[in-house]
């Protein structure tokens, strides 16, 4: 049973082995977008000092494109663990940085709950989901 544990704990590792931090020109991308269509509501502009947590990576399907995935607090003052989250998913021309695609979603920290700065994850893995 301990080696089951031991092994469900190493997968995250290998959704993406290496810390790919953002650059700050994609933060502030992502950051700055205000748009409509977002899940729960409009997104407003956030500032790129209220980010929590962030991950990028080329996508494996045409690495002209960038992936992101960023998490920003609603403000500065809460403490960890009470925070209100916005978790920004962006696709962003890699050479440009402005951003292509853009999906947003509240998550909300509890006792349960608590974003670390290093947890997000992209899974760019190729599954089939049907014969075909």
């Amino acid at each position: 049973m301990a080696g089951l544990w031991a092994a469900l704990a190493a997968c995250p590792a290998f959704a993406q082995s290496n810390a790919a931090t953002c650059g700050a020109g994609d933060v502030a991308a992502v950051a700055a977008i205000a748009t409509s269509g977002v899940a729960g509501g409009d997104a407003a502009a956030v500032s790129a000092d209220l980010m929590v947590a962030q991950t990028c990576k080329p996508w494996p399907n045409d690495p002209a494109i960038g992936l992101a995935a960023i998490a920003f607090a609603g403000d500065a003052q809460t403490s960890p663990g009470e925070r209100d989250l916005e978790l920004r998913m962006a696709m962003l021309d890699a050479a440009s940085g402005k951003v292509l695609a853009f999906y947003a979603q509240d998550m909300g920290e509890d006792a349960a709950f608590e974003l670390a700065a290093d947890s997000l994850r992209l899974d760019t893995a190729r599954y089939d989901l049907a014969k075909g």
